[in-house]
């Protein structure tokens, strides 16, 4: 497979221009010591999530006969919301496949992005189930398989986040990336490592219900985990994408693993005191930047920090669970 350079990264700038959101970069908060937090905000991306960016960029290169054959994914819902919207832009048939469990909020909304172009398979009980499904689908049918983290261009079509942030933020220290497959990392260090000075330390935060990437890159090779608890739905994946791995293998700071409760925290924190609505992978970059400041590893003081919130498709179904792990994680 063929890495993500910076030129392929701003390939699929140019050809997203237009087409997706440049979401807002806000400062979050300043401290009297000179911290600055900004949160980049693809929550408000079109379909609520960065992975518009990788889906549009992939079905957009494909080619005449393969877009007219029509395109298939698997995706616990962003990566799908994506497909559907770029398959109604560009006119192709899609066929997305998602696991059972899947929230409405996500199946529904995918169904209403596609309109008449894509219909919606609920198969598996997790991504890596469905996932199968959809591989095997694909192949059967003679369809193109358009993978949420594992294909180069879907990874520059989400390197394309950190383009922006440095439009917006001219430089900064460190950004934190909220880490399922590893595609939206992968890309973003595909397009920061060509800036050298000032250099940004990159880190990669995961849920310890889904922490395929930290495991892996422990062992220094692909891990697949036994199982995942999927409160933060959108990163849950067993095993993050070969690509991704090779790509971001010793061009991350620290991988860093957070507890649901202290993501659903950061959740309900976000949105009461800053009224921004993040699912909980959204959460996750947030998360893990508290984390470091609590183990006191990395100096803060006089920093320019990134967090990326990463999505805010919501399943309202879990609201009380959220909540109730967010008031637990203030009494710890």
């Amino acid at each position: 497979m063929d890495k993500v350079s910076f030129e392929k990264v701003l390939s699929a700038n140019r050809r997203l221009e237009g087409i997706v959101r440049h979401t807002p970069l806000e400062l979050l908060y300043r401290d009297p010591a000179g911290m600055e937090v900004y949160v980049k905000l693809e929550n408000l991306q079109k379909t609520g999530s960065y992975k518009f960016r990788g889906a549009y960029n992939c079905i957009d290169r494909l080619s005449a006969t393969d877009k007219e054959n029509g395109v298939v994914c698997a995706s616990t819902g962003n990566h799908a919301l994506g497909v559907a919207l770029s398959c109604n832009l560009l006119g192709v048939n899609g066929t997305v496949f998602m696991p059972k469990n899947t929230p409405y909020v996500k199946s529904g909304k995918t169904k209403l992005l596609g309109y008449s172009r894509v219909k919606v398979e609920l198969r598996g009980d997790n991504f890596d189930e469905a996932c199968e499904w959809a591989m095997d689908y694909a192949a059967n049918e003679g369809k193109v398989f358009i993978h949420p983290f594992n294909d180069p261009t879907v990874i520059a079509g989400q390197g394309t986040v950190a383009v922006e942030v440095l439009q917006d933020l001219k430089d900064f220290d460190y950004i934190f990336v909220p880490v399922g497959g590893g595609g939206l990392m992968a890309g973003i260090v595909s397009y920061l490592s060509r800036f050298s000075k000032p250099k940004t330390h990159v880190f990669a935060v995961e849920p310890s219900g889904a922490a395929a990437m930290y495991e892996s890159n422990k062992a220094g090779k692909v891990l697949t985990l036994n199982k995942v608890y999927d409160i933060v739905d959108a990163v849950a994946v067993k095993r993050p994408g070969d690509l991704a791995f090779e790509i971001t293998r010793g061009r991350v700071e620290d991988y860093i693993v957070v507890n649901d409760i202290e993501v659903c925290y950061r959740l309900q924190e976000l949105a009461s005191n800053y009224g921004i609505m993040a699912e909980p992978a959204g959460a996750l970059s947030v998360a893990g930047m508290f984390e470091k400041m609590w183990k006191r590893d990395l100096d803060f003081e006089g920093k320019k920090v990134v967090c990326l919130v990463t999505g805010g498709n919501l399943n309202i179904d879990r609201i009380d669970e959220i909540m109730d792990d967010a008031v637990i994680a203030q009494y710890q």
